[in-house]
């Protein structure tokens, strides 16, 4: 006879049987007061593993999501909350793109109800983690990623004024996806990344073998000139001395990349990277700092990701309508490669 482990076991009958779920009914609405598309949870579940998993990040990423995520969520309900998060935000998006407005918003109800539940269940289990109590580091990177997507998607359209009206909530807005993202970085210091078998290759991709992209060299030796002016740095400059250097040196690789979705570990790296160094230059205002993140913002928008599309374009707009209210000719300079969201040339940083 076999037995099923109490966690899966429970998660399974409490997906089965929750007002939240139908495994009976079609992915689809069948009348008035019929469990809706949004509600079905082993649909989102199929949708996850068969659609929304191959259209996350580079092949690395695809990968663990299609087997090892969706594996490990019966056993980590914190996982599970976030993978249904993010299998209905792609259906609320799919709806919307083909005006299906009433399921978009069922499947919107389902993306913050699940999104909700499995932030607050991964919180206890980071806290449980550091009190010393046997987590599965794999699937706590796996609802830190997923968070990632979340933080993207949940109100994702920023208004073009919306630094200019409400600095601090804007940089608030700019910097979620940010702070979600550097739990990655936090986990690997506070815990065995060697745990971290199945992302593993994911997180090598975030760097190359000669150290590329976390090279902190001192000096300006391939730094892009436009930004080495803007930002007053010289063969003496480091990040001790110079509070941009390290975002300008992280930044510079990633300026070279062509448009491919291959190098999106090694973007996304760069947020969870930097987050601590961009986040008290932000909220002071500064606006070095603010064009520096654009231009992070506009290579990620060259993905052509359906879960960062209209957050990366709305906030490089934003904060190119805020700089030039401020009068700094050398920022304004250089705005043009953000005011096309990334689909600009960027060898005039270069001159």
């Amino acid at each position: 006879m076999v037995t099923l482990s109490t966690a899966p076991y429970t998660l399974a009958v409490n997906c089965a049987v929750s007002d939240l779920n139908d495994p009976v009914q079609p992915d689809k609405p069948t009348g008035a007061g019929a469990l809706t598309a949004s509600r079905n949870t082993i649909g989102l579940l199929q949708h996850f593993q068969s659609v929304t998993s191959v259209t996350l990040g580079d092949s690395p990423v695809q990968q663990v999501m299609n087997t090892h995520v969706a594996q490990s969520a019966w056993e980590n309900p914190y996982l599970m909350h976030m993978l249904l998060a993010v299998s209905s935000a792609h259906l609320k998006w799919l709806r919307s793109a083909t005006k299906r407005l009433q399921e978009s918003r069922l499947y919107a109800i389902a993306e913050a109800e699940h999104g909700q539940t499995g932030l607050s269940l991964y919180q206890a289990a980071l806290v449980a983690a550091g009190s010393g109590s046997e987590q599965n580091m794999d699937a706590l990177i796996s609802t830190t990623f997923l968070s990632v997507i979340f933080a993207f998607r949940l109100e994702d359209q920023v208004s073009s004024n919306a630094f200019s009206t409400d600095y601090d909530t804007a940089v608030a807005h700019a910097l979620g996806p940010l702070a979600a993202g550097s739990g990655i970085i936090a986990l690997g210091e506070a815990f065995r990344v060697l745990d971290c078998v199945a992302w593993m290759p994911v997180i090598r991709r975030g760097d190359d073998r000669f150290g590329s992209y976390t090279n902190q060299a001192p000096g300006i030796e391939g730094l892009p000139s436009a930004l080495v002016d803007l930002c007053d740095l010289d063969e003496q400059s480091t990040s001790e001395n110079s509070e941009y250097y390290s975002v300008v040196r992280a930044l510079a690789p990633l300026l070279r990349l062509g448009p491919s979705i291959d190098h999106f570990s090694k973007l996304i790296a760069f947020g969870d990277r930097k987050f601590s160094l961009l986040r008290p230059l932000l909220r002071r205002r500064d606006a070095k700092a603010l064009l520096l993140l654009s231009y992070w913002l506009g290579l990620l928008r060259r993905l052509d990701q359906w879960w960062l599309n209209v957050r990366t374009s709305s906030l490089c707009l934003a904060v190119v309508e805020y700089l030039l209210t401020i009068p700094h000719p050398k920022i304004h300079a250089l705005l043009s490669y953000p005011a096309s969201c990334g689909q600009g040339d960027l060898g005039y940083l270069w001159y």
